[in-house]
């Protein structure tokens, strides 16, 4: 019978596997593709509350929308589905220059609902370029990222958009 390694080899080996499956489990790339994720399942589940905690203080994007419009809207836009999902394809990330993550991907709304509803399906299905969203990391936790921005160029929102 071959005998064991001495325990003096083991417990490097395992810490090191403990640490590199740290690393990869907080590596940004990998945190910003969850918190993606999260952000959207959160939209979908229309749990407004966890939506809040994706978005930053200073979120901004093209349309004059700040994080309160964001969350002033989200709930009367998706209030007019009776079923939603926000179906997702990946396009890229890369890293800006000075940390922040870029996620590109194609987003569809698709479900059931009134007559808004109905618009914003087909609004999403004609949109051919892929949505642009712009994370920070926010603080010295790895997992701290919160979404700054979001662009896509075909789509339009009126600034003075009411939906009630």
């Amino acid at each position: 019978m071959k005998a064991l390694p001495p325990l003096k080899f083991i417990l490097p080996g395992a810490a090191l596997a403990v640490v590199l499956g740290l690393a990869f489990h907080w590596w940004p790339a990998r945190q910003v593709r969850l918190h993606q994720e999260h952000f959207l399942t959160s939209i979908e589940d229309r749990n407004w509350k966890k939506t809040a905690s994706f978005l930053s203080d200073g979120y901004h994007d093209r349309w004059g929308q700040t994080k309160a419009i964001v969350l002033a809207r989200l709930p009367q836009v998706f209030g007019t589905f009776l079923a939603c999902g926000l179906q997702e394809t990946p396009v890229s990330t890369a890293r800006t220059k000075d940390g922040d993550r870029m996620l590109s991907s194609r987003v569809r709304i698709v479900g059931s609902g009134g007559p808004i509803a109905q618009m914003v399906m087909q609004q999403s299905e004609s949109l051919h370029e892929p949505f642009t969203f712009k994370w920070r990391h926010e603080s010295w936790k790895p997992w701290d990222w919160a979404l700054v921005e979001v662009d896509q160029p075909e789509l339009q929102i009126p600034a003075d958009l009411d939906l009630e």
